[in-house]
């Protein structure tokens, strides 16, 4: 989704939920910063095992889980 031009509703409605630290469905991914690496190994996972799987995310408070797997997420549904 292109970031630059989003319409005022729907930019107030992403910025009411990221207040609470949930982005809009569908903007998880491009909302993403700095996790390039992780994004990969998550694209690697879905290429690897197309007909679904378990995966455990093991980090500490705040380090972004929901956050990926909300990317995950996305991922999936789109391919």
């Amino acid at each position: 989704m292109d970031l630059t031009r989003v319409p005022p509703d729907l930019a107030e409605a992403a910025m009411e939920k990221l207040r609470f630290g949930v982005p809009l469905p569908g903007l998880a991914e491009a909302l993403t910063v700095g996790r390039s690496t992780e994004i990969a190994a998550l694209e690697q996972s879905l290429a690897d095992h197309p007909s679904g799987g378990a995966l455990l995310l093991h980090a500490n408070y705040g380090a972004g889980k929901s956050h990926l797997l909300l990317v995950l997420r996305e991922m999936a549904l789109r391919s």
